[in-house]
């Protein structure tokens, strides 16, 4: 299961902790590339929907936005806390 969170709390959230690796994605062919804290900025205010799924050692951070046409996601891990 995951929880919805909203943009101010996830900026916040990266504020505060060091992601241990942020990338982002094409969600319709799975093409991915690892990007900064800045990029990872504008594409959360831009996002749809930002999910956290949590286990014991991390925190899986999925935004969804668009960018032109295409379906994205940018997938953030960090420790869980």
């Amino acid at each position: 299961m995951y929880k919805v969170v909203s943009s101010k709390t996830f900026v916040d959230m990266v504020g505060q902790c060091r992601p241990l690796c942020i990338a982002d994605m094409e969600i319709d062919t799975g093409d991915a590339e690892l990007i900064n804290r800045r990029r990872l900025l504008e594409i959360v205010r831009t996002s749809t929907e930002i999910r956290c799924y949590q286990d014991d050692l991390l925190e899986r951070y999925d935004i969804y936005y668009r960018e032109d046409r295409d379906a994205r996601l940018a997938r953030v891990l960090m420790e869980a806390g």
